[in-house]
């Protein structure tokens, strides 16, 4: 399964998300062990998920060990590749942390479930090490704190994603709409999807993937990036310490959403609940055609250069325009961050040897590899202006990485998973029925949460 064309299931539901913390958390005290010895590293990593074809995570990870190895005469560095679905790659850490005889040394790990390991106690705390590296330093604070719990990081990004508007040009000619397209409230993306409807109606007016397909993924990399341009994004009220099931920003969200069903604009429901959504959007949009999809970085590059066929034409026929707040309130640009980390384990028995290796991933050669081969924006903002990044996929790696400053993450809390179920379903009875309404959406949202956390950590805003 690779991480952009050929995606598993990805839906972690609220009893089994309970399970793997409780599990976590238990078998996080008073293990002992001999782990792989002082001389070892061993290194788990995503597959055939994280990187866009399953040959390049393999080849970029041996590259590493090679170099490791070579800098460091004596020293064996082990891999363990983890097969799968960010799910399946949880799953796995969590057995393999058990034990610290199994225990990675270091570990690729999706920011939404670093904190899930670093509040099992599992993950080493970066502070120290990081004041000194040079490379951190041009990381924005947003990414710093992508892996940071209550001040303390426990992983470093290697990769991030951010989302826009991506459009048709030939298809918006067609139906008389303007070309470049700078959408400046969701009204007129409903308007120029209804356009599109009428005058172009061989092609979908509009691709936004929700629903629980492809997990809290799918809708990070889908309409979750709604919330993020609402009124009030806030998931988690840190004032109250409750999570928010009702907010005039997830009605905005649901009431869009609606709309889009209402009016036949989104993609048949069949394609965006494949739980192969996320990475079958891509070729969607060249065929059968979607006139306006909510794109993310690594579309651009996977028409160019790393999926077959390719779509070379994507460059003149493509647009890429921010996604509009609400009402083009603030900057009038809003998404998503999302990401994939790197961590050491805590009872490493060399973290010194672990901090290297973890410093080697973060050189400019290897980590541009590694964002490339991730199709990923670089997390040190020096590098995306830099050629080896903007010339992978141009023109679409520039006009994403112009966005990560406009980026907000969702909470990375070991709570967070359970709020994202409820997102999930909601969205997705939105786009399956038109008879459901925004109330029934944020009932959805309430028993969810009530039912995972209890009714008193569910909180609507005014």
């Amino acid at each position: 399964m690779l991480r952009k064309s050929r995606r598993l299931r990805i839906n972690i539901a609220c009893a089994a998300t309970v399970a793997v913390v409780t599990a976590l958390a238990v078998s996080g005290c008073g293990n002992s062990g001999t782990g792989p010895g002082k001389n070892v590293i061993t290194v788990a990593f995503g597959s055939n998920y994280v990187m866009a074809t399953a040959a390049l995570a393999p080849a970029l990870y041996e590259g590493l060990a090679k170099q490791f190895e070579a800098a460091h005469p004596g020293v064996t560095v082990r891999l363990i590749p983890i097969p799968g679905s960010p799910n399946d790659i949880i799953t796995k850490l969590s057995l393999l942390y058990r034990s610290p005889s199994t225990a990675p040394t270091i570990a690729e790990i999706d920011s939404v479930d670093v904190a899930t390991f670093a509040q099992a106690g599992y993950l080493l705390p970066l502070n120290k090490d990081l004041s000194g590296a040079s490379w951190w330093q041009g990381f924005p604070q947003t990414i710093k704190n992508e892996a940071a719990l209550n001040g303390t990081v426990y992983a470093v990004n290697q990769g991030e994603n951010v989302q826009a508007l991506a459009y048709n040009k030939v298809d918006f000619r067609k139906a008389g709409l303007p070309v470049p397209w700078h959408p400046k409230t969701w009204q007129d993306i409903i308007n120029a999807a209804l356009a599109i409807k009428k005058n172009v109606p061989n092609v979908t007016p509009v691709w936004f993937e929700g629903g629980t397909s492809d997990g809290t993924e799918g809708v990070a990399l889908g309409v979750g990036n709604l919330l993020a341009a609402s009124s009030d994004p806030t998931v988690y009220d840190k004032s109250t310490g409750k999570w928010v099931t009702d907010s005039i920003g997830l009605r905005q969200t649901f009431s869009f959403i609606h709309a889009l069903t209402v009016n036949n604009l989104n993609a048949p429901v069949a394609d965006l609940f494949n739980p192969n959504a996320t990475g079958n959007a891509t070729a969607y949009m060249m065929n059968p055609g979607a006139a306006i999809a909510l794109a993310s970085n690594y579309w651009g590059s996977s028409w160019l250069k790393n999926d077959a066929p390719a779509w070379p034409q994507a460059t003149q026929d493509i647009g890429i325009t921010p996604l509009p707040t609400v009402n083009g309130q603030g900057a009038d640009i809003a998404t998503l961050l999302t990401g994939w980390d790197q961590g050491i384990y805590s009872r490493a028995q060399n973290p010194g040897l672990a901090w290297q290796f973890l410093n080697l991933m973060m050189q400019k050669q290897n980590l541009l590899t590694a964002d490339n081969d991730g199709e990923w924006i670089p997390p040190d903002t020096a590098y995306t202006s830099d050629s080896l990044y903007v010339n992978f996929g141009a023109p679409f790696q520039t006009e994403f990485a112009k966005l990560e400053p406009y980026a907000t993450e969702w909470p990375g809390t070991a709570d967070f998973p359970i709020w994202s179920e409820a997102f999930q379903q909601a969205t997705g009875a939105l786009e399956q029925s038109a008879g459901t309404t925004v109330s029934s959406a944020i009932q959805t949202m309430n028993t969810f949460v009530g039912e995972g956390l209890g009714p008193s950590n569910a909180e609507t805003r005014p």
